[in-house]
This record gives structure tokens, sequence and C-alpha cells, in this order.
């Protein structure tokens, strides 16, 4: 047995050496504590194997998680290319204004909206069309650039629904600056030269 002025010393005073020698003796008849069984040296085997389930669970339910996040997110990228793709906005450098002809249905009105040129000089334009006709069987519509006020090469051919707005997307070659204008053109069935005048730009 462990002498208790061989643990203590000499360094307190008597009531403190009593409280200690007391603590001591009750130590010493309690005797020391019993050996760990081996079967709680490792947790049990099905704690452990929950311990895992539940990681797997909150690893998977992470994952599904992310996937379901990517898939909104792909989802809206896909909505807004397809708006794009209809047609419905442009980053326009310059804004083209058109007014009617005598020709033109009443209330018909155009603007362009042109984009910049892209690295192979090819100008996206979106044309923003009101209150034109829905053409007959075979006929239909052209943009073209002008030059002296005479239409002399197309940026496209589109039709409409009926009176209402339309908007339609070309992309040209042109140097635009090497032309005066603009002008929308009636083109019936099989007419492939310029047709009557209904828009030009101011």
């Amino acid at each position: 047995m462990t002498d208790f002025d061989d643990i203590v010393g000499a360094d307190y005073d008597a009531s403190e050496r009593e409280r200690l020698r007391r603590a001591h003796q009750a130590l010493v008849a309690a005797g020391p504590p019993p050996e760990l069984p081996r079967s709680l040296a490792r947790p049990p085997q099905p704690w452990a194997d929950n311990v895992v389930s539940l990681s797997s669970r909150r690893r998977r339910g992470w994952i599904v998680a992310l996937a379901a996040a990517i898939a909104v997110a792909l989802f809206g990228l896909g909505y807004l290319a397809g708006d794009r793709g209809n047609g419905s906005s442009l980053e326009a450098e310059q804004v083209v204004s058109m007014k009617p002809t005598a020709a033109a249905p009443a209330g018909a009105a155009a603007s362009i909206d042109l984009g910049e040129p892209d690295a192979s000089g090819n100008r996206p334009m979106l044309v923003h069309l009101t209150n034109l006709e829905a053409p007959p069987d075979g006929a239909y519509y052209t943009l073209w650039v002008t030059r002296n006020g005479r239409a002399v090469a197309p940026c496209g051919s589109f039709v409409v629904g009926g009176h209402g707005t339309t908007d339609v997307r070309f992309s040209v070659y042109y140097d635009l600056d090497r032309f005066d204008g603009m002008a929308v053109t009636f083109q019936p069935k099989g007419h492939h030269d310029p047709g009557r005048v209904l828009l030009r730009s101011v």
C-alpha cells in the first residue's frame, strides 16, 4: 500500500492534510476499479452498423438535393436560351424605327434592333412588327436594305399570323453603312423581286 505521507508530502497544513487523508483512506478502502470487459473494448457491431447507415442516408440525401438543384439550374438556363431563340430580346447596338407607307394596313409599324457583328461579320437583327395582315397562301413579307430608297438586298422573309405583334430574328453579313435604309415589302406568291413597300425606315 502506498504511504500517505509519501504521496502528499509535508506542504499542507494540519486541516488540509486531514481532509486529504480521509479521501485517501476512502479510495484505499474501495479498492481498484474492475477490469473493463473485452466486450466493451469496442462499440457493439449493431451500433456501428447504424452509424454507417445513417451516414450513407445523409450522403444519398445530399447527392439527391445537389442533383435536383442542378436540374433546376439547367431548366432555367434552357428556358432563357429558348426565350432568346424565340426572338423576344436582343442587346441592341442601334434601333431603327420604321413608318408605314400609304400601302400599309392601318396601324402598321415596325422597329429593328441591330446587334453587334460577331467575329465573322454576321450582324444579328430583331424585327418587331405590329398590325401587318396575315398574307394569303404562298405570299409573304421580306425585309430589305435599300440604296437611294430602292430595295436592293434581302435580309430575310417571314409571315405573320394576323393583326398583333410579331418578332422575327435575322442575321445579315452586309456592311449596313453601304446602304441608306431598310424596307418591308409584301411579296405575292411566286414573286421574288421587291414587291409593294409597306414599311420604310425613318
